[in-house]
């Protein structure tokens, strides 16, 4: 058995992604204050909060994957090469952030940047477990969605992930 998201739903989600997305492009200040209201309501400090000079992150992979992987937000590492590379690209235009996100786990230049993560080991290992693939990359491809709860990133987010 497996769970679709239905077509009413990817819509829903990519409608949301894109007033936000809009909301973070073209009035900062306004987006600002969205996430500095969020940190504050859910008590983030410091690298806790939410960073509102990146696009937020809905989802990541295709709306037609057997599995979707929710997480609470997205993490950005400061000195991560491919996050930079992702934030460059995802600033370009809506149409290139979408491709983006939508095509990322079967992206190379993102599995040479992230698949040696403790992260993506984990995951991988479940995920090839539970599908009997043996590389986990072209098991995210071919499988997986994974959905934000919480779409905005911050730097620090192990007390926003276990502390709620």
């Amino acid at each position: 058995m497996s769970l679709r998201i239905t077509s009413v739903g990817d819509k829903d989600i990519i409608n949301e992604a894109k007033a936000d997305y809009d909301l973070c492009i073209n009035h900062p200040a306004e987006f600002q204050r969205k996430l500095d209201a969020i940190s504050d309501a859910l008590g983030l400090k410091g690298d806790d909060r939410l960073m509102a000079d990146l696009t937020p992150l809905y989802f990541v992979g295709a709306f037609d994957s057997d599995i979707v992987w929710f997480t609470l937000n997205g993490h950005y590492g400061k000195g991560n090469t491919a996050d930079n590379v992702e934030e460059v690209e995802a600033r370009k235009g809506w149409p290139e952030y979408l491709d983006l996100f939508r095509g990322f786990y079967k992206s190379e230049v993102y599995k040479r940047g992230l698949v040696g993560s403790r992260y993506y080991k984990a995951k991988g290992k479940l995920l090839c477990g539970l599908t009997g693939m043996k590389e986990p990359w072209k098991c995210f491809g071919r499988y997986l969605l994974t959905l934000q709860l919480i779409p905005y990133r911050s730097i620090s987010t192990p007390s926003l992930r276990w502390s709620t």
